[in-house]
């Protein structure tokens, strides 16, 4: 057996040196020196061969313009003068002294003619190494007998071998050294023209600047992913020296380390061990440990430096944090995650951005696996290389981003601040929105909050949720309501115009209403407008303390007639100063109302149940039309508002609330009491208030809702006995019929309703609306609009009316009728009447139905302009941006369908619905892998979220992507989540694996008895 080593070379010598040197000793070096280019641009060929002579290498110099005849004529030379087999590294492409090793063997025992091996490309120089690997395996030793040359450096002939990377790998310098370099070998090459458009200035001097950038492969850009810094390979470090690291000054001395653990021992290990090299210069670490049910209290123990409180219980991650602070002795304090690793450039970048000025409360660093604003892209691989990348992120000097929202899995906030705002709110619980609370407070208080331009923390995300947490999505969304209901004041009174993490715009805050200010008006005001509020009550502690809570300071009075509670309602009552005088229920709640205004002293009444709540704002507005009443107004319409599907939709229905406390005034009838006939006595006029009682507590349990039927329809009776010919008692009964779906009994109440009202009653709108569609549910569509048309001639516009009738023509195909129905809605204003309706229907319901229609018949701009409205009423009303969605993808405008997958973000989060979008926008315009990369983007950035997980996984699958697939699965399924035990089953049945598959159906049904899909696999296994 006899080597020799080939290089083939005409100018490229800038790495010659380090190439030729890690391969001598394998056999006779040669240098084939082309004195002209292989695309005939002339370079100085001379400078080579001085080179080679220098390095001692055999120079055979020609006149090689094509590569093919370059490597056929010097391994034909190689042949003749004896050689057997060959390695053939270009002049760039540096070998670890194993993989030599391994590749010499491979000759002496025969084993392969071929052999291909793994090899690293270089970016800009050793420091910086293309990921992922490519895919390419260069073939770098031959057997000159039996090989032969075929194109550029492919081969045939023999047998082919491929080396795994344990043997070592080839550097390969392709795009390492200088810019000229790099200029003339993307200028003279093959390919060049099918470079991307102005490479060279925008990615390859472009990523001077931005060095996190990816797709940087010059012809076929994502076959270069990224560049990933690594330490420089011992056997390139002669020919490199590395960057010095980034040098900031902190004194860490002023932090004290928080880290609340529930279990993830290893992870906490990671932590604590990233911390070690820096922990004598810290105050203190604490680690609090929820009763951890694995090793994670005997890992804190292990260190050192670490000060441990132990728990017996889970307390969750509020309580613990807070314990940790509660013993912190630093000026700042730094909650951090157990599974979030802080190298310490990180940690000074952080106090570095805090001590910027002493506003600045809170500081929080990037992350590769964070909500919000604080993700970046990130180019390591190995959290071995998480220093040096913490190391780059902060020598690019980012300006720090000043910020509403910091996520708590590493928040740095001074100590100071905490002492005045208080710490997390255990309230939250096991966790989530703590942090969203937070935050607030401090930006509540006045003070400012960055993201650190330079610092970067690795976080692993979801480890301590799902040790936690059952069922981390519902904990999300229970959590959610709690934050918002916290601060629902500061909304609804316009000091702030939005909570940080629950909208993209910045806060935006009000001084002048602030309601600590606005309530020390109110107290003031109540005095003035000496309103008495009455009430009634019966077995109420479910939602009496919210109710008053939200009510008594607006008012000179409350007084309470309960009717025979057998629970706490009357001592909450009176906790609150509430005046309560007892009255035996007598089938009238006329009676009750009527007893609660004999007691009543106040100039003026206003007049609650128990299950309402009044926003700030609409007592505010309430205690001015009392002070500022004409004299000739005598009453007030407040609508209630039900919020069983928002605030922005559900029913709005206007009572007549505050009224002026005449004597003898009385309610009527037994129940839907009526104060307007007694108030129309007195002359005056009824006024509207700007104002809303929220009808927030309503009992929607089956019991509730049958204890509700069986005493309204006694009532009812009652008052039909009495009053058997009177409109709105028969309105009543039509009314309960029409929602208890007796529909041909709801007609005939409602039709002698309206026969015997004599005048603009102001239930006669609603009982035209009622009737129409009991007609339509029972009878057909087309006998409803008569219906419709009816009741809007005799009563006028109406938008309930029109709602309906445009609806209706919808359902019969009248596209026209059913736009000019829903057109007429916005032509007026709802004013001047009594009123009872959805909200939504002179809102988002109406704009989204009339939108759809416009795109039914190709009015695409129409309809996204109305799908927008529909969106800027209600942002929650996602179907408006689904249709959005879709719409535009159809009709090419990828702008409007990308801002409608944002919309659907901010709404949702990374939602199932937001990650379709993704995929469908994505796999329209730019296919299967830039959506694969989005996906798994947006499931990192929602670790807790398994349907994210399951979402990204049937993708994968779909795309025969299986050995992504197959380790989510696993786990996924090492959490006893059945749906992804399911896809296992499927993932083994197309590899023809029936046992593996059955055993993974049969834990779906142990985990989901009667799983569907499981149980028919089952059979046909």
């Amino acid at each position: 057996m006899s080597v020799a080593v080939a290089f083939l070379v005409h100018d490229d010598i800038e790495f010659f040196e380090a190439a030729a040197e890690s391969f001598r000793g394998a056999g006779e070096l040669f240098a084939f020196v082309s004195r002209v280019s292989w695309n005939a641009d002339q370079g100085d060929y001379k400078a080579t061969i001085a080179l080679a002579e220098k390095l001692r290498l055999t120079v055979i110099e020609g006149d090689w313009t094509d590569e093919g005849i370059h490597r056929r004529e010097a391994y034909a030379l190689l042949k003749e003068r004896g050689f057997t087999h060959c390695l053939i590294p270009d002049t760039d492409e540096v070998i670890e002294p194993e993989l030599l090793t391994a590749l010499l063997k491979l000759a002496e025992s025969d084993l392969a003619d071929r052999v291909y091996v793994q090899n690293d490309t270089y970016w800009k120089s050793p420091e910086f190494v293309i990921r992922p690997r490519e895919r390419r395996t260069p073939m770098l030793f031959l057997n000159l007998h039996t090989v032969e040359h075929t194109y550029l450096r492919e081969f045939s002939g023999g047998r082919a071998l491929v080396l795994g990377e344990e043997y070592g790998i080839l550097h390969h310098m392709s795009y390492a050294g200088s810019d000229s370099r790099i200029r003339r070998k993307v200028g003279t090459w093959s390919h060049k023209d099918e470079l991307v458009p102005n490479w060279y200035s925008k990615v390859w001097k472009g990523w001077d600047m931005d060095p996190m950038s990816n797709n940087l492969h010059p012809t076929h850009p994502e076959a270069y992913g990224w560049a990933e810094r690594i330490p420089v390979p011992e056997i390139l470090a002669s020919t490199f020296k590395a960057a010095e690291p980034v040098s900031i000054e902190a004194d860490l001395s002023k932090m004290s380390i928080v880290i609340p653990v529930y279990g993830a021992a290893e992870e906490l290990t990671e932590c604590l061990q990233t911390l070690a090299p820096f922990a004598s210069l810290l105050k203190e670490v604490i680690v609090v440990d929820n009763a951890s049910l694995d090793n994670a209290r005997e890992v804190a123990k292990s260190f050192p430096f670490v000060t441990l409180i132990e728990n017996e219980a889970n307390l969750g991650f509020a309580k613990a944090s807070n314990q940790g602070y509660a013993c912190a002795a630093g000026d700042y304090v730094l909650f951090l995650n157990s599974d979030a690793f802080m190298p310490e450039v990180a940690l000074r970048a952080l106090i570095r951005s805090l001590e910027t000025s002493g506003s600045i409360a809170a500081v929080g660093p990037y992350s590769n696996n964070v909500g919000h604003f604080q993700a970046t892209r990130i180019t390591y691989t190995h959290l071995d290389r998480l220093g040096l990348y913490a190391d780059l992120f902060a020598s690019l000097g980012q300006d720090d981003i000043e910020i509403d929202m910091l996520v708590g899995f590493c928040l740095l906030v001074r100590q100071s601040v905490l002492s005045e705002v208080g710490a997390f709110d255990e309230r939250f619980g096991l966790g989530m929105f703590e942090d969203n609370d937070l935050c607030y407070r401090i930006r509540r208080a006045g003070y400012k909050m960055l993201i650190s331009g330079t610092s970067f923390v690795h976080h692993v995300g979801s480890k301590t949720i799902h040790n936690a947490i059952p069922q981390p999505q519902r904990l999300l969304e229970e959590n959610s309501r709690k934050f918002n209901h916290k601060w629902q004041e500061d909304l609804q009174t316009g000091f702030v115009n939005c909570l940080p993490g629950t909208s993209s715009e910045r806060i935006v805050f009000n001084p002048a209403r602030k309601p600590e200010k606005l309530r020390e008006q109110i107290v003031k005001l109540a005095k003035k407008a000496r309103i008495s509020l009455c009430m009634i009550v019966k077995n109420e502690e479910r939602v009496i303390d919210a109710c008053l809570k939200s009510a008594i300071p607006f008012f000179y009075e409350t007084i309470i007639i309960d009717t025979g509670s057998t629970d706490e309602t009357i001592a909450i009552a009176r906790s609150h100063g509430a005046q309560v005088y007892e009255h035996p229920w007598e089938n009238s709640f006329s009676v009750a109302r009527n007893q609660s205004l004999s007691y009543a002293t106040g100039d003026w009444i206003f007049w609650l149940d128990a299950d309402d709540t009044l926003p700030l704002a609409s007592g505010e507005a309430i205690l001015q039309a009392a002070l500022q009443a004409p004299s000739d107004v005598h009453g007030f319409v407040v609508p209630v508002q039900f919020l069983d599907e928002g605030e922005n939709s559900g029913t709005r229905v206007d009572h007549v609330k505050l009224f002026r406390n005449y004597p003898g005034l009385k309610f009527s009838l037994h129940i839907h009491e009526q104060i307007l006939p007694a108030l129309n006595e007195h002359p005056g006029r009824i006024a509207r208030c700007e104002a809303v009682v929220y009808h927030s507590g309503y009992d929607t349990s089956e019991d509730g809702q049958k204890r509700k039927r069986e005493r309204d329809s006694q009532l009812l009776a009652l008052d039909l006995a009495d009053n058997p010919e009177h409109p709105f008692v028969l309105f009543n009964l039509g009314m309960t019929a029409h929602f208890t779906g007796e529909h041909e009994q709801a007609i005939q109440w409602l039709t002698d309703s309206i026969a015997k009202a004599t005048g603009a009653e102001s239930h006669l709108r609603k009982a035209y609306a009622l009737k129409g569609v009991s007609v339509r549910e029972a009878i057909s569509p087309e006998a409803a609009i008569p219906v419709f048309v009816a009741g809007l001639e005799r009563v006028g516009w109406d938008p309930e009316l029109y709602f309906h009738l445009g609806m209706t023509h919808s359902m019969l195909g009248n596209t026209e009728a059913a736009i000019q129905a829903y057109e007429t809605i916005f032509a007026e204003e709802t004013t001047g009447f009594y009123s009872s309706y959805d909200v939504a229907i002179v809102g988002h319901k109406t704009l989204f139905n009339l939108a759809s229609l416009y795109a039914q018949i190709g009015n695409y701009p129409r309809a996204k302009e109305l799908w927008l409205q529909s969106l800027a009423s209600s942002a929650g009303f996602t179907p408006s941006a689904f249709a959005l969605f879709d719409a535009a993808l159809a009709c090419g405008d990828n702008k409007a369908a990308r801002d409608a997958t944002q919309h659907v973000r901010s709404v949702e989060g990374i939602s199932t619905n937001y990650l379709s979008m993704t995929e469908k926008f994505l796999l329209a315009t730019d296919g299967v892998p830039a959506a694969l990369r989005a996906l798994e983007t947006a499931v990192a950035e929602c670790q807790h979220r398994d349907d994210a997980h399951l979402y990204l996984v049937k993708f994968m699958l779909n795309h025969d992507l299986e050995h992504l697939a197959e380790p989510r699965l696993r786990h996924l399924a090492s959490r006893n989540i059945p749906d992804a035990s399911y896809f296992l089953g499927i993932f083994h049945l197309r590899r023809g694996q029936s046992e593996l598959a059955k055993a993974h159906f049969e834990r779906v049904l142990e985990l989901q008895p009667g799983h569907e899909d499981s149980l028919k696999h089952l059979l046909q296994l």
